[in-house]
């Protein structure tokens, strides 16, 4: 598996697109394939996101029209289409609004890409379809988690309450992954159960 990062300019926002045996899913589209430098065969088959807002989701109708099939949570799958769920009108911006098939998933469930299985792990909080993605040792974590913090919970559909559950279960998570975020840098779990407050003061110990 190869992992590919690119950058939104002004929303700081970070999209990933894994590589595996030729086939490429892009995680959290908010910059066009152009913006990725990766080779010209890759079949763009998935776009996976971890939540629906506006500064995730600003290019996902480009991929979309690649064929590109969409997967999200049931729980934000309204956000896509809704510019106050999704907070673009919330900020004063023109609607982002992407209308748009999208296959829904649920805790638990597998979607393969290549040689290689990504596991949907739910994380209510910042939205409540708020999801991480975990393939091998890594999670894509979304606003969920960032180095040394956490996504907010005041927009439409966040929840505090839910965000400390969802921090305590992935406090739970043995291995010492490596997290890719929505924003800011690249961390791991073991950095952030050692310095992020609060996912420490969130693990099951102390919830």
């Amino acid at each position: 598996m190869e992992i590919y990062t690119a950058h939104t300019v002004g929303y700081c926002s970070n999209c990933y697109m894994i590589v595996s045996e030729g086939k490429g899913a892009v995680i959290d589209p908010s910059v066009p394939l152009s913006e990725f430098n990766i080779p010209d065969n890759i079949i763009i088959e998935k776009v996976l996101l971890t939540h629906g807002h506006f500064d995730h989701i600003l290019a996902l109708e480009s991929f979309v029209s690649l064929g590109a099939e969409v997967y999200v949570h049931k729980n934000d799958s309204l956000m896509l289409s809704d510019g106050r769920l999704n907070a673009s009108t919330l900020f004063g911006l023109p609607e982002v609004r992407c209308d748009v098939s999208a296959f829904l998933v649920n805790d638990g469930d597998v979607i393969t890409l290549g040689n290689e299985s990504i596991k949907v792990f739910h994380t209510p909080g910042h939205t409540e379809g708020s999801v991480c993605f975990i393939c091998g040792d890594v999670m894509f974590s979304g606003d969920t988690l960032f180095r040394r913090g956490i996504g907010r919970c005041d927009l439409p559909s966040g929840d505090y309450i839910k965000m400390r559950r969802s921090l305590a279960r992935i406090s739970e998570i043995s291995q010492n992954l490596k997290v890719y975020p929505g924003h800011d840098a690249l961390t791991t779990l073991d950095m952030e159960r050692k310095h992020n407050y609060e996912l420490m003061r969130n693990s099951t110990q102390n919830i």
